[in-house]
């Protein structure tokens, strides 16, 4: 499997203590969300992965479930949240 140099970059930044929100913005059909899920796979962490691509299913009450989702996950050691398309939340 191809693996961009970009995986190895957001491992070592979601392993690293949380001081910032990780953004990862590109042109279109680039390898963004590939990337991301590769890192995640690789990753120590329990992670939650949504996507905001479908209108249909976003609301602030599917945002609030997805969150809840996640810190159920971590419970009490971190975890990781990626919202995939976050742009189509308004």
């Amino acid at each position: 499997m191809f693996t961009r140099a970009l995986v190895s970059l957001l491992v070592e930044r979601l392993n690293e203590s949380r001081k910032f929100i990780q953004i990862v913005i590109g042109p279109r059909q680039t390898g963004k969300t590939t990337a991301v899920l590769q890192a995640l796979d690789r990753i120590k962490y329990p992670h939650h992965y949504i996507s905001a691509d479908d209108p249909n299913v976003l609301s602030a009450q599917w945002l609030s479930n997805e969150w809840e989702q996640a810190r159920a996950l971590a419970g009490t050691e971190e975890a990781v949240l990626v919202i995939d398309e976050i742009q189509n939340l308004y």
